[in-house]
C-alpha cells in the first residue's frame, strides 16, 4: 500500500513577523524511499532574523571570541539559516528611530544594507514559495500513481523517476535557500556591527567632549539659555515697575453666587485645562516628537501668559495717555487672566503648525514676536473697536491658525533654500578638487511627520479635553446676562460637530473610523460658536452651525490633501489652519449675520442693540472690521517672525532631522527601543 500527507505549521519571531512552514511526505510498501520537507520557526518570542534587540547590540563585537562564543555563533547561524520566511512582505525594524544620531552622510550606507536585507528576504520568500509548489505537485502526482497502482498497473519506474526528480529539485532549492540565508545573516550582522560602532563612536565623542570642556570652556553661545533667562529677568523688573494689584475682589466675584454662571475662577480653571491639557496633549500627535510637542506647548504657553500680562498692562497705560489720563501703574484683577490664556491658546495653535521643524530657541523667538502681534491685535479689536469676540473666533483661532501657516510656509521655504545652497556649495568644492560628485537623493524633511498608535491616542485625549472645556472658553467674555446661553449653545454646537465628524470618517473610511477626520472636525462646532452670536442663537441654529461648519472643514481638509495643494499644505504639520483658522473665519462671519438679523429685537429679555453699549446697531460692521484686522495682523507678524529667524539662521539653526526630538531631551526612548528585525 502507499500513502501521502501534507501539513503546515507556523511560528513567530519578534521583529520579522511570523514564519510559516510546511510538511509533506510520502511512502510506499515497496520500498523505503520517500521524500519530504519541513521548515518551521523557533517558537521562542524575542529572537528573530534581524536580531536588533538591545541584548545583541550590547555585545562587544570587537572582542576576540573564545570557543564557547564560536559555538554559540555557529549554532546561531545554523538556527537562523533554518528559519522560514515570514508570510507577509516587507520588514520594519525602526532603524531610523533606533539610532537617530547617525550622520546623514553615513546613513546611506545603513540604508543600502537595509535594502540588501530586504532584497534577500524577498528572494528567499520566492524560493520558499517555489519549494511549496514543488511539494504540492509531488503530492498530487503521488495520489495519481496511487490510483494507477490500485488498478493493477506497473508504474515502479515512473514512481522512482518522480522521486528522483523531486529530490533533485528540493535539494537544489534548499541549497540555494541556505546560501541566501547565510548571506542575509552576514548582512544583518554587518548592519548590527555598524549600529554598534556608531553608538560607541558617539559615546567616545561625548566622553572626549566632556574632558575637553573641563580644560577649555565650550565655544559659542547657548542662545536659548541666555536669551530666555534675560527675558525672565527683564519681565520680573517690568512687573515691578508697571504692574500692581487692585483691591482683592469679593468672594462673589471670584467664586460666583449660588445660581449664577459668572464664576470667574471656575471659568479660568476650565480655560487652563483646555489650553494646557487639551492643546498640549494634541501637540503630541507626531510619533517621534511627543515630548517636544507637549513640552514646547507648556513652555510657549507659560511664556505667552507672563509676557502678555506685561504687554496688556503697558497698553492699558498707553490707553490712559490716549484718554488724557495720568501715567500710573496698571492694576491687575482676576478678569485680566482671561486675555493671557487666550494669548497662550493662540500661540499653541500657531506652534502646532510649525512644531517639529523648530529648535527651542526658535520657539522662544517665534513666541515673543507672536505675543507682541497678538496683544496689539487684541487691543485694537476689543479695546479700540469694541468688537465682541467672546470665544476668540477672530483673536485666538483665526489669528493662531493664520500666523502659524504663514510662518511655517515662509520658514520652511527659507530652510529648504539654505539646504540647497549648502548642497550646491559642497558639490562646487568637490568639482573644483576633481572629486566625484555622489548622486545622493534628497532627504524628505517631512517623512518623519507620522502618527503612531500611542501618539494618536494622546492627540485624541487632547481633543476630548478641548470639547469638554470649550463652553467655558466661549462664555468667559460673554455679556453677563448671556453667559448661560453661550454655554448651552457651545455645547450643542460641539456635540453636533463630533457626530458629523464621526459619520464623515465612517463614510470616507469604507465603514471604518479615521482618526485624522475626528481630530480635524470634532471641535469645529465649538470654535465656530466662539463669537458674539453664541449669546443669541436658538438651539436649532447652534446645531445647524455645528453640522455645516464641520462638513465645510472636512471637505476643505480633503481638498488640501490633493496633489495640487499638498506641497503647500504639508508645512501645516497638524492641519491647524483648517481646524482653527478656517473655522474661526466662518464663526466671525456667522456673528455678523446673526447680529444683523437680531438687531432691534429682544432676546432673553434684553434688547440686542442695548447689549452692545459702544457700537449699538452698528456692531455687525465693527465685527467685520475686527475680522479684517485679525487677518492682517497675524500675516504681518508671521512675516516679521520668519524674516527674523532667517536672519539668525547661523545662530538659531533648524533641526537637522525634523520631527525627531532626541537632540533636545535626555534619556529619551522610542516605541522601537529594544525591538528586533
Amino acid at each position: 500500500g502507499s500513502g501521502s500527507g501534507s501539513g503546515s505549521g507556523s511560528g513567530s519571531g519578534s521583529g520579522s513577523g511570523s514564519g510559516s512552514g510546511s510538511d509533506s511526505g510520502s511512502g510506499s510498501s515497496s520500498g523505503e524511499s520517500g521524500s519530504g520537507s519541513r521548515s518551521t520557526s523557533d517558537s521562542e518570542s524575542g529572537s528573530d532574523s534581524g536580531s536588533d534587540s538591545g541584548s545583541e547590540r550590547e555585545r562587544d563585537y570587537d572582542s576576540e571570541s573564545g570557543p564557547e562564543e564560536d559555538d554559540y555563533e555557529f549554532n546561531r547561524r545554523e538556527w537562523f539559516i533554518s528559519l522560514p520566511e515570514p508570510a507577509v512582505s516587507g520588514i520594519s525594524d525602526g532603524t531610523n528611530d533606533l539610532i537617530p544620531h547617525i550622520d546623514t552622510t553615513n546613513y546611506y550606507y545603513l540604508k543600502g544594507l537595509q535594502q540588501n536585507i530586504q532584497g534577500l528576504q524577498s528572494y528567499l520568500r520566492k524560493l520558499q514559495t517555489e519549494e511549496f509548489e514543488v511539494m504540492n505537485k509531488f503530492v498530487v502526482k503521488l495520489h495519481h500513481y496511487d490510483e494507477e497502482m490500485s488498478k493493477g498497473k506497473d508504474i515502479d519506474k515512473e514512481l522512482e523517476k518522480l522521486r528522483e526528480d523531486f529530490q533533485e529539485k528540493i535539494d537544489r532549492i534548499r541549497t540555494s535557500r541556505r546560501d541566501y540565508r547565510s548571506l542575509m545573516y552576514d548582512a544583518i550582522q554587518e548592519r548590527n556591527n555598524y549600529l554598534s560602532s556608531q553608538e560607541q563612536q558617539l559615546e567616545e565623542t561625548l566622553r572626549t567632549r566632556k574632558q575637553f570642556e573641563q580644560i577649555t570652556p565650550p565655544r559659542g553661545i547657548d542662545w536659548f539659555l541666555y536669551f530666555f533667562l534675560s527675558i525672565q529677568v527683564g519681565l520680573a523688573v517690568a512687573y515691578l515697575l508697571f504692574l500692581n494689584y487692585e483691591a482683592l475682589p469679593p468672594m462673589s466675584v471670584t467664586r460666583g453666587e449660588l445660581g449664577f454662571v459668572d464664576n470667574y475662577y471656575t471659568f479660568l480653571i476650565d480655560m487652563l485645562f483646555l489650553t494646557f491639557i487639551g492643546f498640549g496633549l494634541f501637540a503630541g500627535l507626531m510619533r517621534n516628537f511627543r515630548w517636544s510637542g507637549i513640552g514646547y506647548n507648556l513652555l510657549a504657553g507659560a511664556y505667552s501668559m507672563e509676557l502678555s500680562f506685561l504687554l496688556n498692562g503697558l497698553l492699558k497705560m498707553a490707553t490712559r495717555q490716549i484718554n488724557e489720563q495720568p501715567w500710573v501703574q496698571s492694576d491687575i484683577n482676576i478678569y485680566d487672566v482671561g486675555p493671557t490664556i487666550y494669548c497662550a491658546a493662540a500661540t499653541m495653535i500657531s506652534l502646532s503648525t510649525i512644531s517639529g521643524n523648530l529648535a527651542p530657541t526658535g520657539v522662544i523667538l517665534m513666541t515673543t514676536i507672536e505675543v507682541v502681534a497678538w496683544v496689539m491685535n487684541w487691543w485694537l479689536v476689543t479695546d479700540r473697536l469694541h468688537v465682541v469676540d467672546n470665544g476668540g473666533c477672530m483673536t485666538v483661532h483665526t489669528f493662531g491658525g493664520l500666523f502659524g501657516i504663514v510662518f511655517s510656509l515662509m520658514l520652511s521655504k527659507f530652510y529648504e533654500t539654505e539646504l540647497l545652497r549648502k548642497r550646491q556649495k559642497r558639490e562646487a568644492e568637490k568639482k573644483a578638487k576633481g572629486e566625484k560628485i555622489d548622486d545622493v537623493p534628497e532627504i524628505d524633511r517631512y517623512s518623519e511627520n507620522q502618527v503612531s498608535y500611542s501618539s494618536g491616542s494622546l492627540a485624541l485625549g487632547g481633543i476630548i479635553f478641548v470639547c469638554a472645556f470649550i463652553p467655558s472658553f466661549n462664555a468667559f467674555f460673554s455679556l453677563p446676562q448671556f453667559q448661560a446661553s453661550a454655554v448651552i449653545n457651545t455645547i450643542i454646537g460641539v456635540v453636533s460637530s463630533i457626530v458629523v465628524s464621526a459619520s464623515w470618517s465612517y463614510y470616507q473610511g469604507d465603514h471604518k473610523f479615521s482618526l485624522p477626520h475626528i481630530l480635524t472636525g470634532a471641535i469645529t462646532g465649538g470654535v465656530a460658536l466662539g463669537c458674539a452670536h453664541n449669546m443669541f442663537l436658538a438651539a436649532w441654529a447652534s446645531s445647524f452651525i455645528g453640522v455645516v461648519v464641520a462638513i465645510i472643514v472636512l471637505v476643505l481638509d480633503r481638498l488640501f490633501q490633493q496633489p495640487g495643494f499638498r506641497n503647500i499644505m504639508k508645512v501645516d504639520h497638524t492641519s491647524a489652519f483648517v481646524r482653527h483658522g478656517v473655522t474661526g473665519i466662518l464663526g466671525a462671519i456667522c456673528s455678523m449675520i446673526v447680529i444683523s438679523a437680531y438687531s432691534g429685537f429682544t432676546v432673553y429679555g434684553v434688547d440686542v442693540d442695548d447689549a452692545f453699549v459702544d457700537n449699538g446697531s452698528n456692531q455687525a460692521l465693527y465685527q467685520l472690521y475686527g475680522l479684517l484686522i485679525s487677518l492682517g495682523t497675524p500675516i504681518a507678524g508671521a512675516i516679521i517672525a520668519a524674516l527674523t529667524l532667517n536672519a539668525l539662521k547661523h545662530q538659531v539653526k533648524p533641526p537637522r532631522r525634523p520631527f525627531v526630538e532626541s537632540k533636545y531631551w535626555l534619556q529619551l526612548g522610542t516605541d522601537y527601543s529594544g525591538s528586533s528585525l
